[in-house]
Formats: structure tokens, sequence, C-alpha cells
């Protein structure tokens, strides 16, 4: 009698055991799926972050570039008025050479 119960008691035993195996091969499969989700959320934080510094760093890049050819723009818009004057006055004394020479050729 003893012996049968001990007998169902091994078996009843053996079933736990192989359930809780079951169960612990889940959980480890589980665990796996679980750190492999984590990586790839990590990884994709980590891309995530360099890109978000990337464009920071483009943008402080791209504001000086702008900054630099405003001030190119306005260098140039001086000079081309600069010019611009120069022309108007090379224009008025030409005028002034050409009544000159009209007029020293009505003397002739």
């Amino acid at each position: 009698n003893d012996c049968k119960w001990l007998q169902e008691n091994k078996s009843s035993a053996e079933a736990r055991i192989a359930v809780l195996e079951s169960q612990q091969h889940q959980w480890h499969q589980e665990k796996e799926r679980l750190q492999d989700t984590l990586r790839q959320k990590c990884v994709q934080e980590a891309v995530h972050l360099a890109e978000k510094q990337f464009m920071e760093k483009n943008s402080k890049t791209i504001d000086r570039e702008v900054q630099h050819l405003r001030g190119s723009l306005q260098s140039t818009d001086a000079s081309l008025k600069v010019v611009a004057k120069e022309k108007q006055d090379l224009e008025v004394q030409n005028i002034q050479l050409k009544m000159r020479l009209e007029s020293a050729d009505s003397l002739r």
C-alpha cells in the first residue's frame, strides 16, 4: 500500500515537474522575446537620438551659412550701389566732355 502511494506520489511529482519545466521553457522564451524587444527599442532610441543630434548640428551649421550668405549679399548690394554711383558719375562726365567737344568744335 505504501509502495502504491509512493508510486502515485512519484508519478504526480513527475507530472508537476514536467509542467514546471514546460512553464520554465515558456518563460525563458518570453524573457528572450522581451530582451529582443528591449534591444530593438534601445537601438531605435539610439538612432532617434543620433538623428536628433545630427539635425540640431546641421541646423546650427545651416544657420551659420545663412548668416554668412546674408552678410555676403549685403556686401554685394553695397558694392553694386557704389558701382552704380560710379557709372552715373562717369555718364555725367561723358555728357560734360561731349558738350565741351561740341563747344570746341563750334568755335573752330
